[in-house]
């Protein structure tokens, strides 16, 4: 009888392994359980650092604007989760929330890292939540960019799944193996504000193109996939909690902005009417002027 690996590994065998060009920042920092792309501008201690991680498909190099502005005074680090950009998890590894906080965990212990702002996006938030709540003295408050409740992010990530294929195990991941240039052009026109310039989005896509050309991954079905499977909803951590929508997303055109706060009433919250799926790339002074709340470093 024929078995299938399971789709995760599926995923594995059919990407290639990413090569971090020269032209690349960070270095790759083998866990066992992945090997995870990380920038570190090693300026200061490890306690307080802010902390951000790319929403995918975007890497590292998205952020640079960000780091840049950062780093004068501020320990920075970037990394990408396992699956996305140049970090690559290992065969075995599952995407739930679970697998991923211990993964950050032993990263977070490799560069001594404790009570970090931690500001993560997207499918990456109910991640950073989980987190928060299982390793609270590796987290002093956390920034949340275009999430809303796990139930409308579950809802979105139907709707936006054209004809079920992606989260369909095994189909999925061949399906963004063969057309991850494609999806990722497709991520980027849907999620960009609408009448958005050629010259914008090209800025956007040449980073990622780039990183796929060099072996980069893009293993979105396997977190589809794992997104659609968790039951129960977000974790709600006890730490400050900070959101950020961007109103002009058009690849969330009808996901609820506030609903992520019904489990979260305490947080924070901030809407930018012209930014769409990355407010905190698309509008530096506004999301700067949230981040001086949350860092003990004037920007």
């Amino acid at each position: 009888m024929l078995v299938l690996p399971h789709a995760n590994d599926f995923s594995l065998m059919l990407w290639p392994r990413p090569r971090l060009p020269a032209h690349a920042l960070g270095e790759i920092i083998d866990l066992g359980q992945a090997a995870l792309r990380v920038f570190d501008n090693h300026r200061g201690s490890g306690q307080g650092a802010y902390v951000v991680v790319p929403d995918p498909p975007n890497v590292i190099e998205h952020c640079l604007p960000l780091i840049q502005r950062l780093s004068a005074k501020q320990r920075v680090i970037a990394f990408e989760l396992p699956g996305f950009g140049y970090s690559r998890p290992r065969r075995g590894f599952r995407f739930d929330t679970a697998n991923q906080s211990a993964l950050i965990n032993i990263l977070f212990e490799r560069l001594n890292l404790s009570e970090t702002v931690l500001d993560m996006s997207c499918l990456g938030a109910y991640i950073a939540l989980d987190f928060a709540v299982r390793y609270p003295a590796r987290v002093r408050h956390l920034l949340i960019q275009q999430a809303p409740s796990l139930a409308d992010a579950q809802r979105w990530a139907r709707g936006a799944d054209f004809h079920g294929v992606i989260r369909t195990p095994w189909l999925g991941q061949c399906f963004m193996c063969l057309l991850r240039r494609r999806v990722t052009r497709h991520c980027y026109g849907s999620a960009l504000p609408p009448q958005h310039s050629f010259t914008l989005q090209t800025a956007y896509e040449s980073l990622a193109l780039d990183a796929l050309a060099h072996g980069g991954q893009f293993l979105l079905a396997d977190a589809y996939q794992s997104l659609l499977a968790q039951e129960t909803e977000a974790a709600i951590p006890s730490q400050p909690v900070t959101i950020i929508w961007g109103a002009a997303d058009g690849s969330h055109i009808c996901t609820p902005p506030r609903s992520l706060l019904k489990g979260l009433p305490a947080a924070r919250f901030f809407e930018f009417d012209d930014c769409g799926h990355f407010p905190g790339l698309e509008a530096p002074a506004r999301y700067d002027s949230v981040l001086r709340d949350t860092l003990s470093v004037h920007i």
